[in-house]
């Protein structure tokens, strides 16, 4: 079975099941206090390079030992699945957290320049603002200290500038239907207040979170910062991670044609 459909199975499952009411913050600390448990037995029984003991004695007979190629798969099946198992929860629970543990979601996939936090849904959003600027991508590459995401699929953008901190470089592209805009940044904090916590998306080597509806969407140049640098309702977009820089992709409405720009960022080696 592959990605996308145990993905679509294991949603229509999560949508069929009768959930009691729980108490929701004590349920999602129980569920990431064991995470972060297992994580850390897990590393330090790899440290020692020795299997977790139980004490008590082993069963009389003779102890198989598998060979190291094959105790190496199975480490990596049982770490994919801690990932899969982990993103799957998110999917089904996030709904009912408590907002500083919603906010983990984007934490569990690697997004960390990004803070999904509850709000009200936005009726509707505007395009995206077009970029004003006249750079060009190696020349804002220059002022950055990370290689930017070109998406192959879009060709190259219609401007490209950098912000004074350097620590955001935006390009966009003028289309019949509106803007497209692309933002990636470092050091920077994004935060969504959405209706809900985004939906995960398989991009390859990454993973994004897609949100589907109008919501807002404030923009700092630290986590702590108490003005915003960007205060406007956001459009459906894309949000995934490359190294230690976040991606934004907006003005695109369908979440599969979203999933291909970025992966075509990703082809690219950027």
């Amino acid at each position: 079975m592959d990605d996308d459909r145990f993905e679509t199975e294991l949603r229509a499952l999560g949508e069929e099941l009768a959930v009691p009411e729980v108490d929701a913050e004590v349920t999602a600390t129980a569920v990431l206090e064991r995470i972060a448990a297992t994580e850390a037995a897990t590393g330090r029984v790899a440290a020692a390079g020795t299997a977790p003991t139980t004490g008590t004695a082993p069963a009389a007979g003779r102890v198989r030992r598998f060979p190291a190629w094959a105790q190496t798969i199975a480490g990596k099946i049982r770490t994919r699945w801690r990932t899969v198992i982990a993103a799957v929860v998110a999917v089904l629970v996030a709904g009912a957290l408590t907002p500083p543990v919603r906010a983990t979601v984007a934490d569990w996939l690697g997004l960390g320049g990004l803070d999904v936090r509850p709000g009200p849904a936005v009726p509707s959003a505007p395009p995206p603002p077009a970029v004003d600027g006249d750079l060009d991508v190696d020349g804002a590459a220059e002022l950055v200290d990370f290689a930017p995401a070109v998406p192959d699929l879009l060709g190259d953008p219609d401007a490209v500038e950098v912000s004074p901190s350097r620590q955001r470089l935006s390009m966009s592209w003028s289309r019949p239907h509106g803007t497209i805009r692309l933002d990636q940044f470092t050091g920077s904090l994004a935060v969504k207040f959405a209706p809900d916590p985004g939906h995960p998306v398989d991009l390859g080597p990454a993973r994004g979170l897609w949100f589907a509806d109008p919501h807002d969407l404030h923009l700092y140049d630290a986590e702590g910062t108490e003005a915003p640098i960007v205060d406007r309702a956001s459009g459906p977009s894309l949000v995934w991670q490359v190294g230690a820089t976040t991606v934004r992709l907006e003005g695109i409405a369908d979440a599969e044609r979203a999933a291909e720009i970025a992966r075509s960022t990703l082809d690219a080696g950027t």
